[in-house]
Formats: structure tokens, sequence, C-alpha cells
């Protein structure tokens, strides 16, 4: 139900809705309703013409917020469980990621990192650190964006997006100097990223930051839908050969641990998923 104020001489009836605001009202619809929806579906419980249904909806597929299925109904999609990803730790799935880290601090005796895909502008930022009890370790900075092109986390998030993506973000920033090294042409480069996806996880060693050794795998809401990366770094020189295949493993079992808790935060959320109650929607 809504209710509106009298107008009276200071205030103005508002107007009909904008064009971003159906566009939100039909991509929070996709969201509640749980299921995937046809056009008319869609257009009828929100009071919209059909061709005005259809065209938000286009714009949104362009954009990867929601997709098409075979059978022309269309569900949320992989863009959207990404920007969700940083609003989901603020709550079960933070708890989830705290957990997680905590394990693999202990597990290690290094410092615990997740980072979050920001799809809007296809860059990486760290929301979470925790570090251990070493004297010296390395420290993740969390107040800025970083590119997906240098270090495990970047790479282990890069991996999993689509090629055509990647390459768009390797064409706009591979001259930025933001790491620590050239990056080879884009060939090379889709060579590694394509190792990185096969073997599911990335290691580095001083990429982004000099005299710093990483490793990171990533973090799925769905199994087409990256929306982070978790993983451990240390300073170069307390890196041990011999210590490696035992941190790939337990980075690797926290991102299965974690990819869990996110699958179920956005399942609690109703964000895509059966069991929404499309009928309470409001239009």
């Amino acid at each position: 139900m809504n209710f509106r104020r009298a107008p009276t001489e200071s205030t103005q009836v508002a107007g009909p809705p904008s064009a971003l605001l159906r566009g939100v009202q039909v991509l929070l619809s996709l969201v509640e309703a749980g299921t995937p929806l046809t056009v008319t579906k869609l257009a009828a419980v929100l009071g919209l013409p059909t061709s005005t249904a259809h065209r938000i909806l286009k714009t949104l597929k362009a954009t990867s917020y929601v997709v098409q299925d075979t059978d022309s109904r269309y569900r949320v999609g992989p863009a959207f469980f990404r920007s969700a990803s940083t609003l989901a730790c603020l709550g079960s799935f933070h708890l989830g990621v705290q957990r997680v880290q905590q394990k693999l601090a202990e597990g290690s005796g290094e410092s615990a990192f997740y980072g979050a895909y920001l799809s809007e502008s296809g860059r990486l930022r760290f929301i979470a650190t925790l570090q251990p009890h070493q004297a010296i370790h390395y420290v993740m900075r969390t107040c800025v964006d970083h590119s997906l092109l240098w270090g495990a986390s970047g790479l282990s998030i890069a991996a999993a997006l689509p090629e055509q993506l990647v390459h768009a973000i390797y064409l706009r920033e591979r001259d930025s100097g933001e790491g620590e090294y050239v990056l080879p042409k884009w060939e090379k480069m889709l060579e590694l990223l394509l190792d990185v996806r096969r073997q599911g996880y990335a290691v580095s060693m001083g990429q982004r930051n000099a005299g710093a050794h990483a490793i990171a795998a990533p973090v799925f809401a769905r199994p087409d839908a990256v929306v982070g990366c978790i993983g451990l770094s240390m300073p170069s020189g307390r890196r041990q050969s011999e210590l490696t295949a035992r941190y790939i493993g337990l980075v690797q079992a926290a991102a299965a641990d974690l990819t869990l808790a996110a699958e179920a935060a956005f399942e609690n959320c109703h964000l895509g998923t059966p069991g929404g109650d499309f009928s309470q929607l409001n239009g």
C-alpha cells in the first residue's frame, strides 16, 4: 500500500516513476521473485507496458544484471551478484569471511585477506584482512581499488571472468603502470589466465607490490558469478617452497568454504533462487 501526503502550497504531487526508478523496480522484482519470469508476467505485476518492460530488460541484459534463459524468461545475472557481494559482507557472509580468515591465519601464520570484485569498475577492493602474530607481515591496503591484472588476488578473479571482459580491462589498464612489472602481450596473458582457471588458484611473487608473495582463489555466489577472492599474503623473504603446496590447499579449502557461505547468503536473500513469493510484490 502506498501512502501519500496531501498536496500543499509547498508540496508537489509525485509524478510518474522515472526511467531509473522503473529499472530498479524491474531488477528488484526479479530478485524477489525467486524464479525466472517472462516479460509479460513482469510487466503485469509492475503495471508497466510490455514494451517498456522489454526495453528495460534489454538494457539490464546488456550489462549482465539480468540474463535471458533459452525459454525467453529472465532472471538475475552475474553482475548483480558481484555487486551484491560487498553488501553481503555486512551480513551473514561477513561472518563467514571472518571465520574463514581466522582459520587461514591460524593454519599458516600469515596474513589472510578477502577481496571483493567490483563489477561496475572491473577492479578489486580488499575489504577484510586479518594479520598474523608475526613481527613482520604484509598489510593489504583496504582504502583503494586495485587492478585485476596484477597479483594472485586480481588474477584469481580475472580468470573467472568472460574473456571479452578481461580483454577490455587489459586494453584499459595494460599501460597504467599499476603493478611492479610490464604485462605480457595479450596472448601470453590469456594463457596465464587459462592456467589459473584450470588449477583454481593463482600464485604471485612481487607482481602487485615489490617484496610480497600471495596465493589466492576465487569465491563464487553462483558458478557463473565470481564475487571475490580469498587468500594469503606474506613477505617474499619468508616464502618456503616446501610449504607452498600446503598453503595452496588451505586457500582452496577456504575458497570452497566461503563459496558455500556466499551461496547461502544470497539464497537467504532470495537472490535469484527458487522459493520467492512473487504474488506479494507491489506494482
